[in-house]
């Protein structure tokens, strides 16, 4: 399929494939890194809640009893607010909001290719340093 760019160029990508550079772009946040590896490490739909305090466990480098549970509700907004909607419109993550669950979605696949190709490009510049 042949798709037409805003200035009228033509792409090789359906409309609603998940660029590389917009995948880039989301992954400049930690915390959306983080709600991606979240997800796929649990490999199903997660409750908000229980995404934050997955988040805030991964953010803080500690364990879950010793969660704070002020810094869980900011993350939390955080997600809920920020992070989830972003990741939701691009195909990211499906977000029933009704439900507040959160899964993988679409274009996730393509999220994982750009983590990995973040990763791959921070060993290759920790190794050299």
């Amino acid at each position: 399929m042949v798709a037409h760019s805003r200035n009228g160029s033509q792409t090789n990508k359906p409309p609603d494939e998940l660029s590389m550079t917009t995948a880039l772009n989301l992954l400049t946040e930690q915390r959306r890194r983080l709600v991606i590896d979240s997800l796929l490490e649990n490999e199903q739909t997660l409750a908000l809640a229980d995404l934050a305090k997955e988040v805030t466990v991964r953010e803080n480098g500690t364990s879950m009893p010793k969660v704070d549970e002020d810094e869980v509700l900011r993350i939390y907004s955080s997600l809920y607010h920020n992070h989830i909607p972003r990741l939701a419109d691009a195909g990211v993550v499906k977000f029933e909001r009704e439900r507040e669950l959160v899964g993988l979605g679409k274009n996730s696949e393509r999220m994982t290719d750009a983590l990995s190709a973040v990763s791959d490009g921070e060993l290759k510049n920790g190794e050299s340093a």
